[in-house]
C-alpha cells in the first residue's frame, strides 16, 4: 500500500515532462530527418534534442543537441551547392547545424554560416503538437 501511495505523489512531479519527435520525409520513405526533443524536469527552460538522419538502407546516424532553449523552432534549409557533398542546414535557436543525408552525419557549425539556402520549414509546436511544418504553410 505504500508504495502505491509513493508512486502516485510522485506523478504531479512529472506532470511537465515530455519527449516528442518530428519527422521530414526526404523523398522516399526511408530518407528523412527527425528531430526528438526530451525533458526530464517540468522546471527545466530547455531540452535536450538529438537529430536522426535516415537514408535507408546506406545509412542511419544523427547526433545529440544540448540545452536547447524549450520554445526554439528548429528551422530547415537546403544548404546552397558548394559544400563537399549534399546537405541540410538545421537552425536550433541561434546555432546552425550541418545535416548530411549522404553520410547521414550532424556536426554544428563553431560560425554561422554566410547564407543557409532555400527554407524548407521548421519543427515546432503546432495545434498543440511537435511537427514539420513545411514552409509557406
Amino acid at each position: 500500500m505504500k508504495h502505491w501511495m509513493l508512486t502516485i505523489s510522485c506523478v504531479p512531479l512529472l506532470a511537465g515532462c515530455f519527449q516528442d519527435t518530428a519527422s521530414h520525409i526526404l523523398g522516399p520513405r526511408d530518407h528523412a530527418i527527425t528531430v526528438v526533443r526530451s525533458q526530464t524536469w517540468p522546471w527545466q527552460s530547455t531540452v535536450e534534442a538529438s537529430i536522426i538522419v535516415v537514408r535507408m538502407p546506406e545509412c542511419q546516424g544523427g547526433g545529440p543537441i544540448q540545452e536547447v532553449p524549450e520554445v526554439a523552432d528548429y528551422e530547415l534549409y537546403r544548404a546552397p551547392q558548394g559544400y563537399a557533398e549534399p546537405m541540410f542546414m538545421l537552425k536550433v535557436d541561434q546555432r546552425v547545424f550541418a545535416v548530411s543525408t549522404q553520410s547521414c552525419r550532424v556536426q554544428e557549425f563553431h560560425q554561422h554560416p554566410d547564407e543557409l539556402g532555400e527554407r524548407l520549414g521548421a519543427f515546432k509546436v503546432k495545434d498543440g503538437k511537435f511537427q514539420f511544418v513545411q514552409a509557406g504553410i
